[in-house]
């Protein structure tokens, strides 16, 4: 098993971790760390440290097959950005002999995108390279598609799953006259901060009494600057509040005190663990109709699904929650629902025990 297991800040290392911790009886795991970066800003670039460990990593690979037959190799290839894909084809090429069976985990979307805008002799070795996999496991339904270039033997799906933590949270009692709008994740324009911040100067000529607290990183000064102006310049500090990143305890304390979550992403991704944290604590969630998120959220019942960059619509679908509680709790609950029949982390465990049994023919 290889696993990507970056610094705690990275949402897939968390998921990969878990399944790292899990114990099967009916095999033996061995875990060769692929900790390319230290810092989020390092995520998806080249630096000569990584060569370095990328040749480490192999090593260790080699040394480990010294040792036992691997019978299934597990690898998680990264997102759709040029040198992680070269990092990806490199190892591929070198571990695949050691084993038969090899099975590749897409926690990162958008990687199709990326092998059509490469040249032509890059797609031929990114196709070389991922030949002959035997399965191929995607996050959610619609994700199918983004292995179709390669051709895998099996396409599984095995959506992630978080603990449910707010089984153990005291949520404050939700209702009074201040209806709280909670975003969760990094502040950029993929994440569709600029289009709730277009959404909150609508909102904010129809109602006095809402709140919307924004939870995330500022990648870039320039973005940090431009969201401060907007701010400023539209007289939104009433209404916004910047948290900046938190975690534990201060992250589920804002999670408990919403009774809206709101993620307008048109990120390439695949499943954002937010929003599953959102139905984890029983909120209506309002996000985008965009690549596999109607496989998370159906619209309506849930929550409400509207176009990318969309402001107005956006604003139109907070506006049906801010005026109706009831509708909220009943979105929320239907939420709460969804994640436990489909989104816990014994689910995806279970779901990873099954692929993992059968591509090794047990």
């Amino acid at each position: 098993m290889m696993a990507q297991t970056p610094p705690p800040f990275h949402g897939q290392s968390i998921m990969q971790q878990y399944l790292v911790d899990q114990q099967w009886t009916w095999c033996e795991k061995e875990h060769v760390r692929l900790n390319y970066s230290d810092r989020v800003k390092e995520i998806g670039g080249f630096s000569f440290s990584k060569v370095t460990r990328l040749f480490r990593i192999l090593q260790l690979v080699w040394h480990s097959y010294r040792k036992k037959k691997i019978d299934v190799l597990y690898y998680p290839p990264a997102g759709p950005h040029r040198v992680p894909l070269y990092r990806d084809i490199i190892t591929l090429m070198f571990v695949k002999r050691f084993s038969s069976k090899v099975v590749l985990h897409f926690h990162a979307g958008g990687l199709s995108e990326l092998i059509h805008r490469l040249n032509k002799v890059e797609r031929i070795i990114a196709r070389r390279a991922f030949k002959n996999i035997d399965t191929a496991i995607v996050l959610l339904p619609w994700l199918k598609t983004e292995v179709e270039w390669f051709s895998p033997r099996k396409v599984v799906v095995v959506p992630n799953g978080i603990r449910d933590i707010a089984a153990d949270l005291s949520f404050t009692e939700r209702g009074d006259d201040v209806a709280t709008i909670l975003f969760v994740g990094n502040l950029n324009n993929e994440k569709g901060i600029f289009v709730l911040l277009e959404a909150v100067v609508r909102l904010k000529k129809e109602y006095d009494s809402f709140k919307v607290r924004v939870m995330g990183d500022i990648r870039s000064n320039e973005v940090g600057t431009k969201i401060k102006k907007f701010i400023e310049q539209n007289d939104l500090a009433e209404h916004l509040i910047l948290l900046g990143p938190l975690s534990g305890k201060e992250k589920w304390e804002e999670f408990s005190r919403a009774d809206i979550f709101c993620l307008p992403t048109y990120a390439t991704e695949a499943m954002p663990v937010s929003i599953l944290e959102a139905m984890m604590c029983s909120l209506p969630v309002v996000t985008t109709a965009w690549r596999a998120i109607p496989d998370m959220i159906t619209d309506g019942k849930e929550g409400f699904l509207v176009k990318i960059r969309d402001e107005e619509m956006l604003a139109t679908a907070l506006s049906k929650l801010i005026e109706n509680r009831a509708m909220r709790v009943e979105m929320g609950k239907a939420g709460r629902e969804k994640f436990l029949s489909s989104f816990t982390i014994d689910k995806h465990l279970s779901g990873m025990e099954a692929a993992f049994k059968k591509a090794a023919g047990i």
